[in-house]
């Protein structure tokens, strides 16, 4: 007979730490942009100004959409007693049984703390379950009940992510990436510049499938927020079609 649940929640710490980590990378990112394309600033103000004020906006407003992500992943909760476990958001509830589990990819940071663990499952889509409180208890509690035959990979990660720094200089690190991409192509030919042009839309038409066939939204907020993935996936994917006649 099924014991009580157990109730693990996210850890609002870490959502708290990820909501600071955003805000630095997008930070960092575009006083880097300004530094590192200053030359080019100078010789046209005016037009700098105004994509430098359009890329604030759509910057401010994709920090306002994660911390909005982010708090709404804070509200869900997982239950978990030895035949399953239940995971409630505000719009759904799901129930994944220990029975039909067949992977555990469980991930650690580089200091060994449970960073996410993937649950593979052969009558559901795969969830991420990631920022628990007692995440060493649930992963316990997880693979004592899952079948003796199913594979856990454990990997851990080669950098701190969770470093003060790191996202500071990941966010000047993108943005000199991107100057010297645009520098390079500014001296190349019109025939390499479409080779370039066509490798980017074939890039973005692999990351529309992939949102669509694999729905990394929906595996760690519900099976709810699986329109969200489609809505994504096609957005990005006419996004593709856009810029091909613009382009072209």
């Amino acid at each position: 007979m099924a014991t009580n649940l157990l109730e693990y929640t996210i850890s609002l710490k870490e959502i708290e730490r990820r909501k600071k980590a955003f805000t630095t990378l997008i930070a960092s990112f575009f006083f880097g942009l300004i530094i590192f394309s200053f030359d080019f600033i100078i010789l046209n103000i005016l037009f700098s100004s105004f994509f430098l004020a359009f890329l604030l906006i759509l910057l401010y407003i994709s920090r306002i959409l994660t911390i909005k992500s982010l708090n709404n992943y804070s509200q869900i909760r997982y239950f978990v007693n030895e035949q399953k476990i239940e995971r409630k958001t505000k719009k759904s509830r799901e129930i994944y049984l220990f029975k039909d589990i067949t992977k555990l990819n469980i991930k650690r940071t580089i200091k060994g703390y449970i960073r996410e663990i993937m649950i593979s499952s052969k009558s559901a889509n795969s969830i991420f379950i990631n920022g628990l409180n007692d995440f060493e208890s649930f992963k316990t509690i997880l693979i004592n009940n899952c079948s003796k035959n199913i594979k856990i990979k454990e990997t851990n990660e080669p950098i701190d992510f969770e470093h003060p720094l790191f996202y500071l200089f990941f966010g000047f690190g993108l943005s000199l990436i991107l100057t010297i991409f645009i520098r390079l192509i500014s001296g190349l030919s019109s025939s390499n510049i479409n080779i370039i042009n066509i490798s980017v839309l074939l890039y973005i038409l692999i990351i529309s499938v992939y949102i669509i066939l694999t729905k990394p939204i929906s595996g760690r907020f519900g099976q709810k927020a699986q329109t969200t993935d489609y809505v994504l996936g096609v957005t990005i994917f006419l996004l593709d079609i856009l810029l091909y006649f613009y382009i072209f």
